[in-house]
């Protein structure tokens, strides 16, 4: 089943979802209007409600630049998410979590579901679910030009071989938004 999330502070405010057995819905879509989204009449269209990452130097997100996460998506505070994140020299770490903000240098502030290891120096000297992760990068050109996408790359292509890092949206977005009545439509009761 598909359906459209429309956020009014995004360069590219259109979104379509599309959702799969048990799975959280994931993005499979862009548009600039609803008007390039095709079928759109047939879909279920939804509104954020809550405070956004593409809405920049606010609370949640600090920094002049709107964040998304791996697949294009939002996030707000308290969303769920899944990662896999740098952890220590060439290594990651993955697991899930909940969302609490962007940091004015574009990174992400989350607590994980489990405690992660703390490093120094390369030793382990805490453990804490507490996390801050700068994984992402800011898109020059393509359908995210201007954004920073919170996705990347660790290691080298020769030595270590490279890993894909990431931060996730693992929950409904529809959660957090406001049905948009379709045209004609009578009002809810």
């Amino acid at each position: 089943m598909r359906f459209i999330t429309v956020d009014e502070q995004s360069k590219v405010p259109v979104l379509v979802w599309e959702e799969r057995d048990s799975e959280s819905p994931k993005v499979v879509s862009r548009h600039a209007s609803m008007d390039e989204v095709p079928d759109a009449d047939n879909l279920d269209v939804w509104r954020y409600d809550v405070p956004l990452t593409t809405a920049t130097r606010t609370p949640l997100n600090p920094s002049g630049y709107q964040i998304v996460d791996a697949q294009g998506a939002p996030l707000w505070a308290g969303a769920r998410i899944a990662f896999n994140v740098p952890s220590h020299f060439i290594n990651t770490v993955s697991g899930k979590g909940t969302f609490t903000e962007a940091s004015q240098h574009r990174g992400v502030r989350f607590v994980s579901d489990e405690p992660m290891n703390v490093y120094d120096r390369g030793y382990i000297t805490a453990k804490r679910r507490e996390q801050y992760s700068a994984v992402g990068e800011y898109q020059y050109q393509g359908q995210y030009r201007g954004m920073h996408v919170l996705a990347g790359k660790i290691g080298d292509p020769f030595e270590h071989g490279v890993t894909k890092t990431y931060v996730v949206l693992d929950q409904d977005p529809r959660d957090v938004c406001v049905p948009v009545p379709k045209p004609g439509a009578s009002p809810a009761r």
